[in-house]
């Protein structure tokens, strides 16, 4: 391994990385999605759902956040290769579609993984909307699903969007891990690129360099969220 920067071996693992771009963001997105709508309803039950089911979704919560999410795609991953190599001695799958449900395993993984911090985000942005906002609208004769939808939903974005915006950055970066069921993506790529030559160095730097420019890009457009939708809030 060398001591010194090679600019050739830099240049070669940016452009294996960035290739990867599509893939990873195509997960994060995919698991941020899937924790948003979810832990939207469960934040919903939390708070107006019967206390049985707040306990029990409690106790889950517990268990997830107490597993490490390396843990969690590890064991995902032998059961992800249990079931490929059943439905490979059947009838067989292509590579195409193995590599499409990798993917989905772990955008699968990562919405179980970040489901109770997404959750709690919405529900305190759901507690940070005043009560006689629910009051004004009942009185115009709304319904409930009205309301969160026309009143709540448009107020609490500004609360949530900071909390929503750090989960949405940590599953764009623990989309690396991926790597533990077989998934490419651009840390992954570049170090591969960076194989041969043992320089990881530059393959580092190169990953770090991506994931900064997709992270402050990502950063900067939820900024733009939370102030565009803030207009919608209501004020004392």
């Amino acid at each position: 391994m060398s001591t010194n920067f090679n600019i050739t071996q830099f240049g070669s693992s940016l452009l294996s990385a960035f290739q990867y771009i599509p893939q990873t963001l195509l997960e994060a997105f995919v698991a941020f999605a899937l924790a948003l709508i979810i832990g939207f309803v469960l934040a919903l039950i939390r708070i107006c759902g019967p206390s049985i089911l707040n306990d029990f979704i409690l106790v889950v919560f517990s268990v997830i956040k107490s597993i490490p999410v390396y843990l969690l795609f590890i064991s995902a991953g032998m059961i992800y290769v249990l079931a490929v190599g059943n439905m490979t001695a059947g009838n067989g799958i292509n590579s195409s579609s193995q590599n499409l449900s990798t993917r989905g395993v772990v955008s699968l993984v990562l919405t179980i993984a970040y489901l109770p911090a997404m959750s709690e985000a919405l529900r305190g942005a759901l507690r940070a909307v005043p009560l006689e906002q629910y009051e004004a609208a009942e009185s115009v004769g709304l319904t409930y699903a009205q309301t969160l939808r026309r009143v709540v939903v448009p107020q609490m974005i500004p609360e949530a969007v900071p909390a929503i915006t750090n989960i949405l950055l940590t599953l764009v970066k623990d989309s690396s891990l991926g790597f533990l069921i077989g998934a490419v993506d651009i840390l992954n790529a570049a170090l591969s690129s960076a194989a041969r030559s043992y320089s990881l160095l530059e393959a580092y730097v190169a990953a770090a360099l991506i994931y900064w420019g997709i992270c402050s890009i990502l950063e900067y457009a939820m900024h733009f969220l939370q102030k565009s939708s803030g207009k919608f809030k209501a004020h004392a």
